[in-house]
């Protein structure tokens, strides 16, 4: 079994757990992969439902006591073989209404792929009809972004400063000179709600930002990614894939955290238990014997738990072990082939990862079709190593990305230029007249000229970067 999806957040504390409940029924009954109709769903919000039909199971755990109240339902689906197991739990204590969900994956073979784990729609349900409680003293969950304005900026500051108790990171949209977002802020704050606040500009607050942030700040159409550690993501805006990336960076972060043990499926479970043993110790000896077999099992349950997680632990080893094996292949560039040939490279910094492996493919192309005669033993190796290795054509898209900026042929050199040509790994360095870029700020470098003078110099800059670097 495989987590898949992991998200934990606060709800308005004026619902309820049967609230909570009802949500859950009309998330079930609503999707089209369940044929379950809400009758079959009637007393979900009670302790001991149970549900089972085809390839569907329901089940619900409720207890209460001086802590709080607490409600898990566990919904189970088998799809082809393979298990899928949500499990939606709300508790109501001090803390206020909290709730997790979880989804678990398990193939029906060994060696599937695991599946990506795409947000399940009843967290947007939860937050909708529900409503999102305060995460810490600023920020409330929803589904659509904050707009960020001048007079805003004072209680931004408190949760980018990590000041707000907030447990949710907040990932900051900016606006760029243009007053342009690279993204949809609506589209990105509905894929990480639960997991992420998402900030937007209204206009582009750049001066200010830096002002009250220094080195923290976000600006010119950038995106950060504020964790709760203290710790700040950068995502240029002409990377690709913003959003999905995005996702997948804060479901990380769920994924790695471990949920409060009163607001799992198990944990209820416990406290269930606990609650029933206490019970029947204080109604005498005659119940003892009972409350013994139940603590027993409570023992018996708690060592099988344990060791599907051990199992779970070392196939997660058995995972990793391989992905590490599969990027010390890549770290190698051309590690070794059929004849057992090792290639060392250089101690240089890469454009990007796997640049000298290209070259060296790329090389060899040059080769097979200038010089290698047709028919020959050694056109056949080539021509093998060639199908066996192929080129990872990020070279391609770099130079894509530099003809792009310097399309517009600016009449100087400003800092969205510097900002964009960063983020390809490109520094440029100001020496009188000209700017000196290089890869990663040593090595060779490209000559350009600060103030462009005719139509063509963007382009002629473009190109003297990509020869003489690329």
């Amino acid at each position: 079994m495989t987590r898949v999806y992991s998200a934990s957040f606060p709800l308005r504390r004026e619902k309820s757990l049967d609230d909570l409940a009802e949500t859950i029924v009309k998330w079930v009954t609503g999707s089209p992969h369940h044929n379950i109709q809400i009758p079959d769903l009637e007393g979900i919000n009670n302790d001991g439902f149970s549900y089972e039909r085809g390839t569907h199971t329901v089940e619900t755990l409720r207890t209460e006591g001086k802590e709080g109240e607490y409600l898990a339902i566990k919904h189970k689906h088998l799809d082809k073989g393979d298990t899928w197991t949500s499990e939606i739990v709300g508790g109501i204590d001090d803390k206020g209404f909290r709730t997790s969900i979880v989804t678990d994956y398990q193939s029906a073979t060994r060696g599937t792929e695991i599946k990506r784990g795409n947000k399940p729609i009843i967290v947007t349900k939860l937050i909708d009809l529900l409503g999102g409680g305060f995460d810490g003293s600023i920020l409330v969950v929803r589904n659509t972004p904050y707009t960020i304005d001048i007079d805003s900026v004072p209680f931004v500051i408190e949760g980018l400063k990590n000041r707000s108790g907030n447990e949710l990171p907040i990932v900051y949209v900016s606006k760029g000179g243009n007053e342009q977002l690279a993204i949809s802020p609506q589209e990105l704050a509905l894929k990480v709600s639960g997991m992420a606040h998402v900030l937007q500009e209204k206009t582009c607050l750049e001066e200010e930002m830096r002002r009250l942030l220094g080195e923290r700040a976000i600006f010119r159409g950038y995106l950060g990614i504020y964790w709760p550690n203290g710790k700040i993501n950068r995502i240029p805006p002409t990377a690709e894939k913003i959003v999905e990336d995005v996702y997948w960076k804060v479901l990380g972060l769920s994924l790695s955290s471990k949920l409060p043990p009163e607001l799992t499926y198990e944990g209820v479970r416990r406290m269930k238990t606990q609650k029933e043993i206490e019970r029947l110790r204080t109604e005498g000896k005659d119940r003892e014997e009972e409350a013994l077999e139940l603590a027993i099992k409570e023992i018996s349950d708690r060592d099988k738990e344990i060791s599907d997680r051990n199992k779970e632990i070392s196939s997660l080893k058995e995972k990793i072990g391989g992905l590490v094996r599969i990027v010390e292949r890549e770290n190698r560039q051309i590690g070794e082939t059929k004849g057992g040939i090792t290639i060392k490279t250089p101690e240089v910094r890469e454009a990007y990862l796997g640049e000298i492996r290209d070259m060296i493919i790329a090389g060899l192309e040059k080769y097979l079709n200038r010089g290698v005669q047709d028919g020959t033993r050694r056109n056949r190796i080539i021509k093998e190593i060639l199908e066996m290795n192929q080129t990872s054509g990020r070279k391609e898209e770099v130079i894509t990305e530099i003809k792009r900026i310097f399309h517009a042929n600016p009449r100087s050199i400003n800092q969205e230029i510097i900002s964009q040509m960063e983020a390809l790994g490109l520094v440029l360095t100001l020496e009188g007249k000209h700017y000196k870029v290089s890869i990663g700020g040593e090595g060779i470098t490209a000559t350009i000229p600060s103030t462009p003078g005719d139509s063509r110099s963007g382009k002629n800059s473009a190109s003297n970067i990509i020869k003489s670097l690329l």
